[in-house]
């Protein structure tokens, strides 16, 4: 056997509803196993990070970032609240989910560099269920620090 037909084993931890996306999203996308559309849809995830990621830090970008996360969680909701505030978060929306879940979307236009940081910062709070990035624009033009 050569070594572009080694797998690695990789598992996680999920509500049962989860899973239950992930079966139903499987079967409904075409794909033969679990497996396969994990790995296509992680490696969606990293090619959006890598993006930002290889963006010099001083170049201009606006990204939106959504936040979801339990509104009862009150460490949570004021840490999470307290690094907006001390952000330059250009537009903020939030919608009620559920009777627990909140969904916040932010709108951040500044250097990489800096949305970078706010994001290893905003992984950093524990109770956060999910947050995902999107770039929508790049400007080539590097600013002055």
């Amino acid at each position: 056997m050569t070594s572009k037909n080694i797998r690695e084993t990789i598992t996680f931890s999920c509500e049962p509803g989860f899973k239950e996306i992930i079966n139903n999203m499987t079967k409904e996308m075409g794909y033969t196993n679990t497996s396969q559309m994990i790995r296509d849809a992680l490696q969606h995830f990293f090619e959006s990070e890598e993006s930002l990621n290889k963006m010099p830090d001083d170049c201009k970008t606006t990204v939106i970032i959504n936040v979801v996360y339990d509104h009862h969680d009150l460490k949570t909701v004021k840490q999470f609240t307290d690094m907006q505030h001390h952000s330059d978060i250009s537009f903020s929306f939030h919608f009620h989910m559920t009777e627990r879940e909140c969904l916040e979307v932010l709108v951040f236009s500044d250097k990489a560099g800096k949305i970078q940081k706010f994001l290893q910062k905003l992984r950093s709070i524990q109770g956060l269920r999910y947050i995902s990035i999107k770039v929508v624009s790049r400007n080539n033009v590097r600013l002055s620090k």
